[in-house]
């Protein structure tokens, strides 16, 4: 994995604001951060936009998608996106749970939580800049995850405790 990568964060503290995330992505790019992950609903849009600029000038940055596959909304030229993969809420899979145990009457309120061993996030592999070797390596680091040889934190406070996990982001547990 990327023992060295550093982790950057930036709140806009709005969800539709692409302005402002389109501004910290060229400021990030600019000062030689590689790739953008940007959880912020249509905020989040000004960092595809931003990166489609850059890679149409030949620069190699990358945004990733939140949510949905956002690959189409990264194409420029005929066929290339500026959206490397996108982390995948798969809202069908709680969907169909819940229906299904409606159906057989067993539906109840509770707390579930639909993580990659029960198919609920995952990630698009779409752009073909992930080739099979790169392909083969995040279904291996998945298998991991999945068996706990992994370990992923809960929330941002057991982040904190994890060996090398940033003390100075501004992420908060909700």
């Amino acid at each position: 994995m990327f023992p060295n990568a550093q982790i950057l964060d930036y709140y806009a503290n709005d969800w539709g604001r692409p302005d402002l995330a389109k501004t910290q992505a060229k400021n990030w790019y600019d000062s030689g951060v590689y790739a953008i992950y940007s959880a912020a609903g249509g905020t989040g849009n000004g960092t595809i936009a931003q990166a489609k600029e850059y890679r149409l000038e030949g620069k190699n940055v990358w945004a990733i998608g939140v949510d949905s596959d956002q690959h189409e909304e990264g194409l420029y030229n005929a066929n290339e996106s500026a959206v490397l993969t996108s982390m995948l809420k798969r809202v069908e899979t709680s969907l169909i749970y819940a229906l299904r145990s409606v159906q057989n009457k067993t539906f109840r309120g509770e707390v579930i939580v639909f993580d990659l061993q029960a198919d609920g996030v995952g990630y698009s592999d779409t752009n073909s800049a992930l080739t099979a070797s790169i392909k083969t390596e995040l279904e291996q680091i998945k298998q991991r995850i999945i068996s706990g040889q992994i370990k992923i934190a809960d929330t941002y406070a057991d982040a904190k405790k994890l060996p090398g996990f940033p003390q100075d982001l501004k992420a908060m547990d909700n």
